[in-house]
């Protein structure tokens, strides 16, 4: 609630100038959609507005309205157990695949890759 509340802040609102939610509904992890869903199911009761479902990948894919050719967002489906940011700027990680340990290159478009 601190985000949200800071959110608020930020944009100069108060709860009062809410007049709806918009909630992303996956792909994504279950636990972090479960959260996001249950904080705007709360927020919506609680204040008596509407809530609109958003798919992940439409939202990120309206990040860039005005592409000159289509977006096709792409998000990494694979579980990394670990990652790390090599000195050539390649960010490599480990998963299981059975008994076999696979280093995964991956191709950050952004910050998230090394989380």
């Amino acid at each position: 609630m601190a985000a949200i509340d800071r959110l608020l802040s930020d944009a100069s609102w108060t709860v009062a100038d809410l007049e709806g939610l918009a909630v992303a509904v996956g792909p994504g992890s279950f636990t972090g959609l479960r959260v996001g869903l249950s904080t705007v199911k709360g927020l919506a009761l609680a204040l008596s507005i509407p809530v609109a479902a958003v798919p992940t990948l439409d939202a990120m894919a309206a990040m860039l309205p005005f592409a000159a050719l289509p977006v096709c967002p792409v998000l990494d489906a694979v579980s990394v157990r670990c990652t790390r940011r090599s000195i050539d700027g390649m960010a490599t990680g480990c998963a299981a695949s059975g008994s076999t340990w696979l280093s995964l290159p991956t191709t950050s478009l952004g910050d998230w890759t090394s989380r």
